[in-house]
């Protein structure tokens, strides 16, 4: 009975001093603290054993952060536009966007057809400019037209004085903006591949916006290639025109005829007709590039508008290209 009672009496006092210890062991407020008096819902400062974590600096990276790679972006044709076109609004070759959508087919594209413009354009400045490949060419003045979205179509024209034939025409145009030093430059590229000798070509190239408002421009010539005389790649074609038809605004022309071919020589796979539209100065006021459908026979009608940029139209010359 006395060991009964002693168990009893020392799990009472084991649970009086666990019952303490726990009303105890909440901190107490340091006197010296002035206390604030508080509303519901505020808090009165304690003294923390706690200590404050210092600031660290941010972390520095030792290895260069990976260039951004261009993104391609996609172009939604409306009415009006080609293939061609399309090229040169966004100042490339029309090649390169032909590669780029293998499966659209240039002359069956319809409007809402959708393009991969692929990110190429200028090369990557190196501080070195390039040596144009010497052939004595005329450049004129480039002449530059805003475009609806602020920035600008520019053209050159080019003339080969030559007796032999020139290929891959390409120049480049520079407009720097006198107030702030800067420095922008297209490549200007031509509706065809040939420059015919005796023959001038308008080469183009867009600017995106903005454009300078009183832009100093100049141009530079950046390729151009003999065609030997034994070359293949081209039959040999001429142009017939049977009329030229200019609009009374002068913002648009349409003309007809047909391209000769050859008795002798194989029917071409690809025809092109580049329609070049001038003003009152002799300042190229735009261009077009025409696909014609290739028939069996070596006369090919063919008809095509070319709009004008800005400057009202005055004359309108063309040119052909014929591959087979």
């Amino acid at each position: 009975m006395r060991f009964f009672h002693r168990w009893l009496i020392g799990s009472l006092l084991g649970l009086l001093i666990f019952w303490g210890t726990g009303c105890t062991s909440s901190p107490i407020p340091d006197e010296n603290v002035p206390v604030t008096p508080t509303r519901a819902g505020t808090l009165r400062p304690y003294h923390t054993a706690t200590p404050t974590p210092s600031p660290r600096a941010s972390p520095t990276w030792t290895q260069p952060l990976p260039s951004p790679t261009p993104t391609p972006i996609r172009h939604v044709v409306q009415k009006g536009e080609d293939m061609f076109g399309i090229a040169l609004r966004y100042g490339i070759a029309p090649q390169v966007l032909l590669e780029a959508n293998p499966t659209v087919n240039p002359r069956a594209m319809s409007v809402g057809t959708v393009l991969l413009i692929p990110a190429v354009g200028l090369p990557t400045p190196t501080g070195q400019v390039p040596t144009p490949t010497p052939q004595p060419l005329t450049l004129s003045e480039p002449v530059c037209y805003p475009a609806l979205d602020g920035g600008a179509w520019c053209f050159v024209t080019v003339f080969n004085p030559l007796s032999q034939a020139l290929e891959d025409v390409v120049a480049v145009i520079r407009v720097s903006n006198s107030a702030q030093g800067e420095v922008l430059e297209r490549l200007a590229y031509a509706p065809l591949n040939l420059l015919p000798a005796g023959k001038r070509i308008v080469l183009s190239a867009y600017f995106p916006a903005p454009f300078p408002e009183s832009p100093q421009m100049a141009v530079e010539l950046r390729m151009a290639h003999p065609v030997p005389a034994e070359d293949t790649r081209y039959l040999p074609a001429t142009l017939e025109v049977e009329a030229v038809q200019i609009a009374p605004d002068g913002m648009s022309a349409v003309l007809r005829g047909n391209i000769l071919l050859e008795e002798t020589s194989a029917l071409p796979q690809t025809l092109w007709v580049a329609l070049q539209a001038f003003g009152e100065s002799g300042k190229p006021a735009g261009i077009r590039r025409v696909d014609v459908p290739v028939r069996d026979s070596q006369r090919i009608p063919f008809e095509g508008v070319v709009y004008s940029a800005g400057a009202p139209i005055s004359s309108v010359e063309a040119l052909v290209e014929a591959r087979p």
